[in-house]
């Protein structure tokens, strides 16, 4: 593998610009034909949901409140597991040694 760059000849940068111009212009091309074909499915597609009656604001709306619903549920659920638990922990674990009642008496100088 060499480090040294050739140049390339005029012939060959012309066809290198040559080639991705025609590459751009088909791309172009293809989105251009894209765009139609999308166009005509969505018309079909609006005529084919007229006919049918379409889908109204309940359907549309309906499976976003149970998912929202269902959020809540499981999150309250895991709330509560955590505050039982929190509650319990300090039944369950024995005083390690009692508080003095009275503070201790000053030393006295020998």
């Amino acid at each position: 593998m060499s480090l040294i760059r050739h140049r390339k000849s005029r012939k060959a940068t012309a066809a290198d610009w040559l080639t991705t111009g025609l590459k751009a212009a088909a791309v172009g091309v293809a989105a251009r034909g894209a765009r139609g074909a999308a166009k005509k499915g969505a018309k079909k597609g609006a005529r084919k949901a007229a006919v049918k009656g379409g889908k109204g604001i309940g359907r549309r709306v309906a499976p976003f409140a149970l998912l929202g619903t269902a959020a809540v549920v499981v999150a309250g659920r895991a709330r509560s597991r955590k505050k039982g638990s929190a509650t319990q922990s300090w039944q369950a674990t024995p005083a390690a040694s009692p508080t003095p009642s009275a503070p201790p008496e000053p030393a006295t100088r020998p």
